[in-house]
């Protein structure tokens, strides 16, 4: 029982983190874009470092739910 609430709560974080990163990148391209490339070089740096450590952390629950 233990096994599948820890299985269900890591997809509950995958789905999460997903829906967040979804959202973020929204912005980074189409009509997000204008206001994207308007930010200053620092804030985009830190937008897409954002979301690289986003994707990084799916794939770490998702690495352990894989060999869990």
């Amino acid at each position: 029982m233990r096994e599948s609430r820890d299985y269900r709560g890591a997809l509950d974080t995958i789905s999460n983190k997903a829906v967040q990163l979804a959202a973020l990148l929204n912005m980074c391209y189409g009509n997000g874009f204008e206001n994207f490339k308007d930010m200053t070089d620092e804030v985009q740096g830190n937008v897409l470092w954002l979301a690289s450590d986003l994707a990084q952390q799916i794939a770490n629950v998702a690495s352990g739910v894989q060999h869990g």
